[in-house]
């Protein structure tokens, strides 16, 4: 394993995602996470917390559906239909506009219109 490797390796064991570790039921891993994310011990508790009920609610609104239903969702539901046509058009417009000013100068340098 290259050096590179070993670095990712170590980088991942030591920044997981508190969200994660609580998808796993490891409360407390999430915590230590958290403290090192936030300047006080209270402040990691209502991250926890809160991320806590988000997943709550996530959980008792996916139920026991799969990636495959959801994915026919995008599509049945008008209002999730609607949300992914906005979305794919951003997308397309967001893209059109890099190729146009790529051509031309760099990506930070548009602003400045070259």
């Amino acid at each position: 394993m290259g050096k590179h490797c070993k670095l990712h390796q170590e980088y991942n064991s030591q920044h997981t995602d508190p969200k994660q570790y609580m998808k796993k039921n490891r409360y407390q891993k999430a915590y230590t996470s958290l403290l090192r994310l936030r300047f006080h011990p209270i402040q990691a508790a209502r991250d926890l917390y809160y991320i806590h009920c988000q997943l709550q609610i996530e959980a008792s609104i996916v139920g026991k559906s799969n990636y495959v239903t959801r994915f026919i969702q995008l599509f049945t539901i008008p209002r999730v239909r609607r949300a992914t046509l906005a979305s794919f058009t951003v997308m397309i417009a967001q893209q059109m506009v890099r190729a146009a000013y790529g051509e031309h100068c760099d990506y930070p340098q548009i602003h400045k219109h070259c």
